[in-house]
């Protein structure tokens, strides 16, 4: 596939954007309420937008924003809102990368489908006693019931997070102080010792982001490589996205990425040192903006491109909710309408990937989280109002 680039049109209009007088940006990080530009939308259409985006910002104290939208794999809409960093009073660009936290969920179910659609996996294997047999001598010194149930979790379990525990609600294994500093390896020997599985896998659906540090590792274990460089070399140069572009962050303000925004909390630390964002790689550690994102989703998905990476098989699958839970299937919410989404939400940071059954893709990244109530609703419903606001989409593509 080409490689991707912002057209001409598209380059301007990000250097008229950077280059607006420092006294005509918003002072206030938590008023900087007005896009900085909007492209690819006619002027009443960019003053609907301009104002859902304002009334969001501002109500949720939000610095800084970006979003892009797709239809029928062409990119149709660029939004840039406030500041990447509020002391420099940087706006936002549509290179401009965010932590994406959760939405780093996808790409890893992403990339597990593609090495079983290559027949390098398989989704039914045993982790434990196939997948990752180094932690077998581990998990027979544990008691007969959480030895077996450790023996019969299979990849598929982590992906739908019904691997029988771990989950984020009660003593998340990644955020657990006494466990912080622990290499991947040494964390799952711990994880193993110290939180034993509640319930056979399969049958009980438990949020983990443990269970993504696992499949990360399956990955590694079998092709042989980091978790990050199986899916560069697998999903994202496939899908036209080069080494610039999506990348696994760093855990301090000083290790950000080139072009990588400022995070700022609220009533809590964006860079404390709970924060392991090099460790939560598989279930939260990349960095990258929406274009990124949306470009990822045209490379994969058969609606957008007849050629996408994904065979449908692999996308049913994928996209099919477990028995345990109806909303959630392999790194993905989904619902029965056909679309599929997945939120991101940590310290200092949030983020949503969508996929519409109308043809309908976004991607959407802020430097913040909220802890207003209804903040989660809605950082959802705004590209929804966004979507609604636009009546006809220009033949132009942004990619």
């Amino acid at each position: 596939m080409p490689s991707f680039s912002f057209n001409r049109r598209v380059s301007l209009k990000i250097a008229t954007a950077m280059a607006i007088p420092k006294a005509l940006l918003l002072a206030d990080a938590a008023n900087a309420s007005s896009p900085e530009w909007i492209q690819g939308i006619d002027d009443s259409e960019a003053a609907v937008v301009n104002d859902l985006v304002r009334t969001f910002m501002q109500q949720y104290s939000v610095p800084g924003l970006s979003l892009a939208m797709t239809y029928r794999g062409k990119l149709k809409l660029l939004v840039c809102a406030g500041y990447a960093d509020t002391t420099s009073q940087t706006a936002v660009a549509p290179d401009h990368r965010f932590r994406i936290a959760s939405v780093s969920k996808p790409i890893t179910s992403i990339t597990t489908m593609l090495m079983a659609q290559s027949g390098r996996l398989q989704l039914d294997q045993p982790v434990f006693t196939t997948l990752l047999p180094e932690f077998s001598s581990e998990i027979s010194r544990l008691g007969s019931s959480n030895q077996r149930r450790l023996q019969s979790m299979t990849l598929r379990h982590l992906l739908e997070h019904t691997a029988g525990g771990w989950g984020n609600r009660t003593a998340d294994p990644m955020f657990t102080a006494s466990a912080l500093g622990m290499s991947h390896h040494d964390l799952i020997r711990w994880t193993l010792n110290n939180r034993a599985l509640a319930h056979d896998p399969g049958q009980h659906y438990a949020y983990s982001n443990f269970g993504y540090c696992l499949v990360g590792r399956v990955l590694e274990k079998r092709m042989n490589m980091s978790y990050e460089n199986v899916v560069r070399k697998y999903v994202l140069e496939p899908s036209g996205l080069q080494d610039q572009t999506l990348k696994i962050g760093g855990n301090t303000f000083a290790e950000r990425q080139t072009n990588e925004v400022t995070y700022y909390g609220q009533s809590e630390e964006a860079y404390h040192r709970i924060m392991d964002v090099k460790r939560m790689d598989a279930h939260g550690g990349w960095v990258g903006s929406p274009t990124d994102l949306v470009r990822l989703l045209t490379g994969i998905d058969n609606q957008a491109k007849p050629s996408g990476l994904l065979q449908p098989k692999w996308i049913k699958i994928m996209t099919t909710a477990s028995h345990a839970n109806p909303g959630y299937a392999k790194g993905w919410s989904v619902n029965k309408q056909g679309s599929w989404w997945h939120t991101g939400s940590f310290n200092g940071g949030s983020a949503i990937l969508a996929r519409i059954n109308d043809g309908h893709s976004w991607a959407m990244t802020m430097n913040t989280r909220s802890k207003k109530k209804g903040y989660s609703s809605a950082l959802d419903r705004l590209p929804w109002d966004i979507k609604r606001s636009i009546k006809t989409w220009g033949s132009h593509d942004l990619f």
